[in-house]
């Protein structure tokens, strides 16, 4: 693809889909247009290699590439969307630190129900130790009804390095209680 097509589709990733859709047969015209362009090459004509113009590579890909545009836009939109709608609800927040056995603090906690109901548990992590850490990180959730439901991720802390960590459990229950453990890797 012409370098000169680049800053068209960056226009057209951030046009609203219906503008995009109207203006693709301008496009095409436009990249037709610009692969016609004269080469600018040392070379004498015969040993300069001729490419068709307006082949169905060149159309291919900028299909390819208007598609693409148009999905990273509706991916920003359903992004902002979600967002403004304030789709999670905070369920607890545990402003203390609690130490772990591995040499790491882990608090300030908060606890949130995303939109289906499924519990997100977002913490920081703390390594107060000059070597670097990694661990096997675990969350126990458990409802007022008994229902328990966990999240684990691995945690790699350089030393003196604080991380801020996201875990979805995938059950949908209210939380009520939290219990961490962690395993040295």
């Amino acid at each position: 693809m012409p370098l000169v097509m680049l800053p068209l589709l960056a226009t057209l990733a951030f046009s609203p889909p219906e503008k995009v859709c109207d203006g693709i047969s301008g496009v095409r015209g436009f990249a037709a247009h610009a692969q016609a362009a004269p080469n600018a090459s040392s070379l004498p004509d015969s040993k300069r290699k001729r490419r068709k113009l307006g082949g169905r590579n060149s159309s291919a890909a900028l299909s390819r590439c208007v598609r693409f545009a148009l999905l990273q836009r509706r991916e920003a939109l359903l992004h902002d969307f979600l967002v403004r709608a304030r789709t999670e609800t905070p369920e607890f927040v545990d402003a203390r630190a609690y130490p772990l056995g591995v040499g790491v603090t882990i608090g300030p906690v908060i606890v949130t129900k995303d939109f289906v109901g499924s519990p997100i548990i977002r913490a920081k992590v703390s390594n107060r130790r000059g070597v670097p850490v990694s661990f096997l990180l675990s969350a126990s959730i458990a409802s007022d009804r008994g229902a328990q439901s966990g999240a684990s991720t691995v945690v790699l802390l350089h030393a003196f390095e604080t991380r801020t960590i996201e875990l979805l459990c995938p059950e949908s229950i209210t939380p009520r209680a939290l219990t961490w453990s962690t395993l040295p890797l």
